[in-house]
């Protein structure tokens, strides 16, 4: 059996697009994440991997580069 992948994107809605963009380049970067972790013998639970992030993207947010201090302080906004 396939899924004929071609003809739900064709009547999908931007939104679910766009949602199935998301997802992947999510996944992308998780094993991406998880390959360069286990390259480098590290956890994300290790004092070494959070040394390593904050060395490569400082303590600013990468999206909007407020400090992640600030960021984590303030009320999440309703979704409207």
């Amino acid at each position: 059996m396939s899924f004929p992948a071609s003809a739900y994107l064709r009547t999908a809605t931007s939104r679910a697009k766009s949602d199935v963009a998301n997802k992947l380049v999510s996944m992308f970067l998780h094993d991406l994440s998880r390959k360069i972790c286990a390259s480098l013998e590290i956890s994300v639970t290790d004092g070494q991997y959070v040394e390593a992030v904050e060395a490569a993207f400082g303590s600013n947010c990468c999206y909007c580069c407020q400090p992640l201090a600030w960021i984590s302080t303030k009320p999440i906004p309703p979704k409207i």
